[in-house]
């Protein structure tokens, strides 16, 4: 049973699912199943505006009385920052999907025909608004914001030569709120406007989203950064006119970055730029289609590359495994090797001692004879202490390497196998 983090993005099938959980059994009952407590599991639920049964819901349920289910709100607003997959929606996820489901070629393939057919929809549907009303927040507050820093640009403008006056100036002005990144001339604001205010409506009806951000390096200037964020993917953001033509008319250009992967980075440029017979204005729902595609087909991609890093790591693991345990392999045998000789050794020596014992039987000198029968007991505790199959320890040699203690320290691991027993020789 998966947890729920504190910033944790649900789908919407999950928000449905703890839906249908905290009406058929108490929370004390299902933040044990999340392993939580009531209360933060609770919070939870409020931040995912899942509404909880009333007080007396559960006495009336068990008294057999009819009682009724809150309806689960719809998604919408700041609910849509919590939930994703309640507009697009996949047949399997990326995550879980084969390397052939991956490599498809069928445009967002494993998209559900609904999900598609709703992609399709929004792109062909694409309305430029004619006044400037009800524009995205967005742009409401692009024009605001733009409107405050040239009032306390000019302020600091002013105060450059006074440097009490620019000192209080300097604490006056808050520092810059982020805003798109649109830079064009005030001529031609509002249409570029109208055609930003149409694209991110749309994406935003898609479960797009938009992101800001603003670097304040001093009073005087800063930077406005914006990323579109389509399924699991970030464009960064430009807008901006690239020339004019005979009629003094400011053309605009749009594009989009985008770098995906973390071992093989992918790359991605979306630039739509507007000629005499073809505005944006007509473009939105063919740039907004061709973001869908661009992302999807970079997440595959990136999936598909995260795969094969990992095969190759585990390949390259395995090998480093594999060569790890041939040098243990190879470092038992040569112990093994060792063992071996030190039992030929110790039986040829055994073969000699005999030897030198029949020899001494007719040896008559009494000191020659203490002398070579003091020799074999020494040549004995040698060959002793040489054979692996018995356990003895010498004054100066210390313990011999007998035959079970190697077993038991793993230094010979003796298996039952159906290689051939030929495998080396000694």
């Amino acid at each position: 049973m998966q947890k729920f983090g504190k910033h944790l993005i649900v789908t919407a099938e999950e928000r449905e699912k703890l839906y249908q959980e905290v009406w058929e059994e108490p929370v004390s009952i299902v933040s044990q199943r999340y392993e939580m407590s009531d209360v933060a599991l609770r919070k939870h639920l409020q931040r995912l505006e899942i509404p909880l049964p009333p007080r007396g819901y559960w006495e009336k349920l068990r008294a057999g009385q009819e009682v009724k289910k809150t309806p689960l709100p719809a998604i919408s607003n700041e609910l849509k920052k919590q939930v994703k997959n309640y507009a697009i929606k996949y047949k399997k996820s990326i995550k879980l999907a084969t390397d052939e489901e991956l490599s498809n070629k069928e445009e967002l393939y494993l998209l559900t025909d609904e999900s598609k057919e709703l992609i399709k929809n929004k792109c062909s549907q694409v309305e430029i608004k004619q006044q400037l009303r009800n524009l995205h927040k967005f742009i409401t507050e692009h024009k605001e914001e733009k409107e405050y820093r040239k009032k306390r640009d000019d302020e600091l403008t002013n105060a450059r030569f006074n440097f009490h006056y620019k000192k209080s100036t300097d604490i006056e002005y808050r520092k810059d709120n982020p805003i798109l990144p649109i830079r064009v001339s005030g001529k031609v604001i509002n249409r570029a406007y109208k055609i930003l205010d149409a694209l991110i409506q749309t994406l935003e009806q898609l479960e797009g989203s938009v992101e800001l951000r603003v670097d304040n390096y001093n009073s005087y200037y800063s930077t406005d950064y914006a990323k579109f964020h389509v399924l699991d993917t970030s464009f960064d953001f430009e807008f901006k006119s690239y020339d004019r033509n005979k009629e003094n008319e400011e053309r605009f250009v749009l594009k989009f970055t985008m770098v995906k992967g973390y071992y093989d980075k992918i790359y991605r440029t979306l630039e739509y730029r507007e000629t005499k017979d073809k505005k944006l204005d007509t473009q939105i729902g063919k740039i907004i289609y061709d973001m869908f595609i661009t992302a999807y087909e970079a997440e595959c991609k990136s999936e598909l590359s995260s795969r094969e890093h990992n095969r190759k790591m585990n390949e390259q693991k395995r090998r480093e495994q594999l060569e790890k345990m041939q040098k243990a392999e190879f470092e038992k045998i040569r112990e093994l090797k060792k063992t071996v000789l030190s039992w030929s050794t110790c039986e040829k020596i055994r073969e000699f001692i005999k030897k030198v014992e029949e020899k001494l039987v007719d040896e008559t000198n009494e000191e020659e004879k203490e002398k070579v029968t003091r020799w074999i007991e020494w040549a004995k505790e040698k060959a002793d202490w040489l054979d692996p199959f018995v356990k003895c320890e010498d004054k100066i040699l210390g313990s011999n390497q007998y035959i079970f203690d190697m077993m038991d320290n793993s230094k010979i691991i003796i298996q039952d196998t159906d290689e051939d027993d030929d495998f080396f020789n000694i």
